[in-house]
């Protein structure tokens, strides 16, 4: 009885018709295959154009979220009901299409510029939108997704990042930082016990899109790839902290998942753990710092010349040697 919100891609079919990709595994995948169950249509409303909160809301799954569009934005949501269908809609779009999808009846579209960095498939099984109505704001302003470029691939990474943050935490509660998207998984956290990091990692791992999961003490930047491949290469031992997990679910769209040539299992992949932690019960080599002391109470106008800090203009910065 709930509406439901999501982000699917769409393909121009003729002036009154659009596809509409939805992956099997989406919440919006079940509703339409509970209506072709019934012998029902479902009745949609394409938003483009909105804040931001609205589209990274959007993006959550077993949630309401409408509910939580409004939460993010920290009021109330403003919904309207639409002119020929009878779903609440946000208020205040650029542009709203509305329409009609009969999930018994499938078309295909494709190759679309995926976020892994490939075109995907060809042929792609799609819903099809009759359009029955198109409202927006005079000079609307069309939002179109970057394909397979940032803000594609971040574009979920948000709203995972909460979720899986807030679900480990309760299990995990020395979680530092977590952070996620479409190829990975990265976790720091302060390990109690012998064998915590490879609990959770394996945790997250069922959470997650990419192939990996990679696990690292509370002293790691994990929003900086390089400290992540220093732990790697510095706290790993690979027959010891590697754990594959074969034959589990792939991510969509993921050429190597979906090259049976390959796997011989469709749209199935190995994941891998990752733990790059130091053990709790030996002593660890001393990680090169600067004092915090000197750190702190350094100035840099006492070592560089001022032109050098000017903020905003970048004068000087193209003459400053590099060590």
């Amino acid at each position: 009885g709930e509406a439901n919100a999501g982000v699917y891609r769409h393909v121009v079919m003729a002036k009154d018709t659009l596809g509409c990709m939805i992956n099997p595994g989406n919440d919006g995948a079940y509703i339409a295959r509970g209506y072709a169950e019934r012998g029902e249509k479902m009745e949609v409303a394409l938003v483009i154009g909105h804040h931001s909160a609205i589209f990274q809301a959007s993006l959550a799954k077993q949630v309401v979220e409408l509910d939580l569009m409004g939460g993010y934005l920290g009021e109330p949501l403003e919904v309207v009901r639409g002119e020929t269908v009878d779903l609440p809609i946000p208020a205040q779009a650029e542009m709203v299409i509305e329409g009609v999808i009969n999930p018994s009846e499938m078309s295909t579209d494709g190759p679309y510029a995926e976020y892994l960095g490939y075109y995907g498939v060809s042929d792609k099984p799609c819903y099809v939108i009759n359009v029955t109505a198109i409202t927006m704001r005079k000079d609307a302003i069309y939002h179109h997704l970057d394909s397979a470029h940032p803000e594609h691939t971040r574009s979920g990474s948000l709203i995972k990042r909460i979720q899986l943050l807030d679900k480990m935490k309760e299990q995990f509660p020395t979680i530092k930082d977590l952070t996620t998207g479409g190829l990975g998984t990265y976790i720091s956290m302060k390990q109690r016990v012998p064998g915590e990091a490879k609990q959770a990692g394996l945790v997250a791992v069922s959470d997650n899109y990419g192939k990996h999961v990679v696990v690292v003490d509370d002293d790691v930047d994990i929003h900086k790839e390089g400290e992540v491949l220093w732990a790697i290469s510095t706290r790993m031992i690979p027959d010891v902290d590697l754990i594959i997990l074969p034959n589990i679910k792939g991510a969509h769209l993921d050429p190597a998942s979906y090259n049976e040539a390959r796997t011989g299992r469709g749209p199935m992949t190995t994941h891998m753990v990752i733990d790059a932690c130091v053990p709790v019960e030996k002593e660890w080599e001393t990680r090169i710092r600067p004092d915090e002391h000197l750190w702190e109470t350094m100035k840099l106008e006492d070592y560089l010349d001022p032109q050098y800090l000017k903020e905003g203009t970048g004068e000087g910065w193209t003459h400053m040697p590099m060590y």
